[in-house]
C-alpha cells in the first residue's frame, strides 16, 4: 500500500493530493444517482428521505426482505447521527432543513444538532469492506480466535479508516462502524427507552454493534490477566 500511495503521489502535481475512501461521499445528496431518482420518504421500501429505493440491488431479493424486516421490527425509520466535523466555517449548531426536503415530525425528532442525519440502513452499508470468513476445527477453537480478533479487529479498523464523508458532509468520524451499528438498530422505541418495563430481555446495543464479552474460558484464557474471563468490555 506503501508503494501504491508513492506511485500515485509521484503523478500529481505539488498542489494535489488524493483522498481513499471506501464509501461514495456525496450519497444521499438531492440528485446523487445517474440516472436521476427521487427518494420517496411516504412509500417504497426504505421511505428514506435522501436515499431512492432503485438503490437496492434489485437481483437478489435478500437486500429488500432485509430493509422491510428492519423497518417492520423497530416500527421507524433508521435513527444514524453522525457528529458534523467543526471548523471556523461550520455554523453552530449546525442544522439542516429537512422540512424542505420533504421530512415529517420523526425527522424533526430524530435529527440531532451538529450532526449529520441518515434515516436509511442503506446508507449504512454502502461502504466498501473486506469480509473473511474463518472457520475453526471445533467450539473452543472458534471462541478463541473470536477473542483475538476483539483485539485486532480494532485496530485493522482504525487504519484502514475512509469514509469521513456521508451525504456530502464531512464528519467527526472517519471510520463507518457508528452509521452500520445505528442504521441495523432493530430495536423498537421501549426497547431503547424503556426496557425495565420489558418482560423478556434485549441486548443494550445494536445488532451490530461493537463486542461486549470474550468468549473463551479455562486453559484459553491463561495468558490473560487474573486468568479468567472478562465481560462487559466495549472494545470500541
Amino acid at each position: 500500500m506503501k508503494k501504491r500511495r508513492k506511485e500515485v503521489l509521484a503523478a500529481l502535481e505539488d498542489d494535489e493530493t488524493y483522498l481513499t475512501v471506501g464509501m461514495f461521499p456525496r450519497l444521499g445528496v438531492p440528485a446523487f444517482t445517474e440516472p436521476v431518482y427521487k427518494p420517496t420518504p411516504e412509500s417504497g421500501i426504505t421511505m428514506s428521505l435522501f436515499v431512492p429505493d432503485e438503490l437496492i440491488c434489485q437481483n437478489n431479493p435478500i437486500y429488500k426482505a432485509t430493509f422491510i424486516s428492519l423497518e417492520k421490527r423497530r416500527g421507524k425509520r433508521a435513527n444514524v447521527n453522525i457528529p458534523i466535523f467543526k471548523d471556523r466555517n461550520t455554523p453552530d449548531p449546525f442544522t439542516e432543513n429537512l422540512e424542505a426536503l420533504g421530512g415529517d415530525v420523526q425527522f424533526g425528532v430524530e435529527a440531532k444538532p451538529n450532526h449529520v442525519y441518515e434515516d436509511c440502513s442503506v446508507i449504512g452499508q454502502a461502504s466498501c469492506t473486506l469480509q473473511t470468513t474463518i472457520q475453526a476445527s471445533c467450539l473452543e477453537d472458534s471462541k478463541f480466535v473470536h477473542d483475538q480478533l476483539c483485539v485486532l479487529a480494532p485496530i485493522m479498523m482504525a487504519l484502514s479508516a475512509s469514509s469521513p464523508v456521508r451525504r456530502g458532509y464531512l464528519t467527526d468520524h472517519d471510520c463507518r462502524w457508528q452509521a452500520m451499528a445505528e442504521s441495523f438498530d432493530d430495536r423498537t422505541r421501549r426497547e431503547i427507552n424503556h426496557p425495565e418495563t420489558l418482560d423478556y430481555k434485549i441486548p443494550n446495543h445494536s445488532r451490530w454493534e461493537s463486542n461486549f464479552l470474550y468468549f473463551s474460558s479455562g486453559n484459553s484464557m491463561k495468558n490473560f490477566p487474573g486468568d479468567k474471563t472478562f465481560t462487559d468490555i466495549n472494545f470500541i
